[in-house]
């Protein structure tokens, strides 16, 4: 650390962004649940069926799971150094 608070507010904000996260992934799985316990006893569903909604419940989480990474900007890197400004400055002769 740089010996002061300054980035406890980033802290705090990625902290509330991975608390909704997080929540909103639980409500995925907890919807794919019900799905599963309702149409078990109101719809008959089968073995098939309900393997059929926990799939489609863990892809839909995984996805969930993906959005912070989609939403993070990359940072610039520095690549090496700069070959179109070395090749400006020289006056085109090759050693």
């Amino acid at each position: 650390m740089d010996g002061n608070l300054s980035k406890v507010c980033d802290i705090f904000d990625i902290s509330d962004g991975l608390k909704s996260n997080l929540k909103r992934t639980l409500d995925i799985m907890l919807a794919g649940t019900v799905i599963n316990i309702a149409g078990v006893f109101l719809l008959h569903f089968g073995v098939m069926s309900t393997i059929l909604v926990n799939i489609t419940s863990l892809v839909a989480g995984g996805v969930n799971t993906m959005i912070p990474q989609k939403k993070r900007v990359p940072e610039q890197t520095d690549a090496g150094p700069d070959y179109q400004k070395m090749a400006d400055e020289t006056d085109g002769t090759i050693i």
